[in-house]
């Protein structure tokens, strides 16, 4: 069996465009923009996780404190009230009573102050919340609209490379028993392309130019079975002249 260099060149040609399809969509800049869009998503995940921990402390700290307020505010009410008997009290405990009366309000408005403070930073975490809970909602939307053209373009390049791999196959069945095993390994050592193109005497798989003699050898090579077809001394593709 064997397969004429018309053929050879439909084969190479072919190759050329399903390695060019893949390549394509690797290059696509909707797949560059997903994955950006990925990393932004996953920093702005990031940032409320911390912005969600930072609320549950201040909601911790402020139900801890209000705790403690009601205890400030029960044991001042006893306190007070004690105060206010005054009987079977000395001087002595007079004085203990009222520094522990003083303490308590001091406590007390410690902890009024700080849960203004806190409600301060809640307001502001909130609002930093609510920022990136919409800077999300409009990530998730750009990601889902550009996953969808992406797919769309997906589906769009598996439909021709289909159509293209077919017609391959059919002239695949024509290469040489003895070639076919040298075009395979090429074809997956080469990104998909076991033959390269030379045009004004370079290499169009390397960009290399070819030399003197081997242009010659090049030339007179169209009636070679495949397998004996010069290759280029730099990428080691099957060279052919279109």
């Amino acid at each position: 069996m064997t397969i004429s260099y018309e053929k050879l060149l439909e084969l190479a040609r072919l190759d050329d465009e399903v390695a060019h399809s893949a390549e394509l969509l690797l290059r696509s800049p909707k797949r560059k923009l997903l994955s950006e869009l990925e990393v932004e998503r996953s920093e702005s995940e990031r940032r409320l996780k911390v912005v969600d921990g930072g609320i549950g402390e201040l909601e911790e700290e402020s139900s801890e404190l209000s705790s403690e307020s009601e205890l400030i505010s029960k044991k001042l009410s006893e306190l007070e009230s004690a105060e206010k008997k005054g009987l079977g009290i000395s001087h002595r405990n007079v004085e203990v009573l009222a520094h522990e009366i003083e303490v308590l309000h001091n406590r007390a408005e410690e902890i009024e102050l700080r849960q203004l403070e806190i409600m301060e930073s809640f307001e502001d975490l909130s609002a930093k919340k609510e920022e990136l809970e919409s800077e999300l909602a409009e990530l998730d939307s750009v990601f889902q609209n550009t996953k969808e053209e992406h797919d769309s373009e997906v589906i769009g390049s598996r439909s021709l490379v289909e159509g293209l791999e077919k017609e391959r196959s059919d002239l695949v069945r024509e290469l040489p028993d003895e070639f076919l095993p040298i075009y395979n390994k090429l074809r997956n050592a080469k990104l998909g392309r076991a033959f390269a193109y030379v045009m004004k005497g370079v290499c169009l798989g390397c960009r290399v130019k070819v030399s003197p003699l081997e242009l010659t050898r090049l030339k007179q090579s169209k009636d070679l079975p495949p397998e004996m077809l010069p290759r280029c001394q730099e990428c080691d593709r099957i060279m052919l002249l279109p």
